[in-house]
């Protein structure tokens, strides 16, 4: 039996068991839909996992799950139009993770609360 590896690469679809969402690539959607239209999940289709395509402008909306995630604009390291943040270049400088709201991928936000939610 052939089987593929389990990296980020190779991911079609990420489901949240506790909110009922999933995340799946466009290409499957239809098929994923079909083989889980009794689950009554909420179906986010996406070109891809990895580029950064997602956004979140009311980060105190989001489910409970997301309430530990950090969430800091770093596009003023890289536009110097945009005024120098220094208290979030402190928590950057420290190491902190964190998603920018402005643009992050599915494969970033899975791997960040699966890290939060590994260590309790």
């Amino acid at each position: 039996m052939e089987s593929v590896a389990c990296t980020p690469q190779n991911l079609i679809g990420y489901v949240d068991k506790k909110e009922r969402w999933v995340f799946i690539l466009d290409k499957y959607l239809k098929k994923f839909k079909e083989d889980t239209v009794e689950y009554e999940l909420i179906y986010i289709s996406v070109p891809s996992m990895q580029e950064m395509i997602l956004q979140c402008k009311q980060t105190d909306c989001l489910p409970m799950e997301f309430s530990q995630l950090l969430w800091l604009d770093d596009d003023f390291m890289d536009d110097e139009k945009i005024p120098f943040d220094f208290d979030a270049f402190a928590l950057i400088d420290e190491g902190r993770d964190y998603l920018n709201p402005n643009h992050f991928s599915v494969n970033q936000l899975i791997k960040f609360t699966q890290k939060l939610y590994d260590v309790e």
